[in-house]
């Protein structure tokens, strides 16, 4: 069988101007809107960029024709956070390992600490969400010092896509606000993602230094916490949990409890709980069908759990209002 050939590329300025072709730039209340097509010698999709004060963000939707080498140069913005929903990249730096960023997996990066080739895979349809940031922007945000630390590298740096990030993503893909409703709200979900990402970073740092602890372990804690959340109506044995994520009943205990800080069954009832107390203040909808809304086919036994774990009866909580 011949072997796939790769296209080597000297990124200049950055993948999309290297890549793609522009349709067509809009700038409405000081954010530049660039929409680029991915030229046929590369493959086909379609790259949209959002410009504005110190921030870069890139919505690639892409498939590859062949694998695409890229030699990265000093970069203006400092900070990278990258969003692969799909697809497949490899890291090539002297004296290091070869590191491997997949699908459902996101990685925080100083942009000029990076010296070496990235290899895109034309295996997988490409979808990333890629945010830079300027010094500036950092500095004005308070975390400008944090970057510039050297403490961003190695694999800790790549974590897994969580539910919460998923859903951010998803609204920064589908922006629907104008002007300045639209730059509030990408600097909003921008810092939401720096904070949710630090947070996650410096928690596996941590982590993997004072325990045992895998990578793997926490990508498969994530995706247990994240199909809870997502289905709020049922519930799920111990079990069911390890079969989805190739664990052992005795593993996902002790490594979910190490990871979130609570076992399983607690974290569930808290979620629903949290759940139910939200519905109870922001909707009309009636207790029962709040009740089957988190899992419980007996309104009865929802009002004795939600007493059980506030102290108040759900009536209670929604009279106080």
């Amino acid at each position: 069988m011949e072997k796939k050939r790769r296209k080597s590329v000297e990124l200049v300025s950055s993948l999309e101007n290297t890549i793609g072709s522009v349709v067509n730039t809009l700038i409405v209340d000081g954010i530049t809107i660039t929409k680029y097509n991915v030229r046929d010698e590369y493959g086909t999709g379609e790259i949209l960029v959002y410009k504005f004060k110190g921030v870069l963000l890139s919505i690639r939707k892409f498939s590859l024709k062949q694998d695409l080498l890229i030699t990265a140069a000093k970069h203006s913005y400092v900070a990278q956070l990258s969003f692969l929903v799909s697809g497949e990249v490899f890291f090539y730096q002297k004296d290091e390992e070869e590191s491997v960023y997949e699908s459902q997996e996101a990685y925080i990066s100083n942009l000029n600490k990076f010296k070496g080739v990235i290899k895109l895979s034309s295996r997988q349809k490409f979808y990333e969400i890629n945010i830079k940031l300027s010094h500036n922007y950092l500095k004005r945000i308070g975390c400008d010092e944090y970057f510039t630390k050297d403490n961003i590298k190695g694999r800790k740096c790549v974590l897994p896509l969580r539910a919460d990030v998923l859903n951010i993503l998803s609204e920064l893909d589908q922006i629907a606000y104008k002007g300045l409703s639209k730059v509030l709200f990408i600097n909003a979900k921008i810092q939401e993602l720096l904070a949710l990402q630090i947070n996650d970073f410096e928690f596996q740092k941590r982590r993997g230094d004072s325990y045992n602890f895998t990578y793997s372990a926490l990508k498969k804690v994530y995706k247990v916490k994240g199909f809870i959340t997502k289905n709020l109506q049922c519930h799920y044995s111990i079990a069911s949990l390890a079969k989805i994520v190739g664990l052992n009943e005795y593993e996902l205990k002790q490594e979910f409890k190490l990871v979130v800080g609570t076992s399983i069954n607690k974290f569930e009832r808290e979620i629903k709980m949290k759940k139910a107390k939200d519905l109870l203040k922001i909707s009309n909808m009636p207790i029962y069908e709040i009740a089957e809304f988190v899992g419980y086919k007996n309104a009865t036994h929802f009002s004795a759990a939600f007493k059980k774990y506030y102290g108040k009866n759900p009536k209670e909580i929604r009279n106080n209002l």
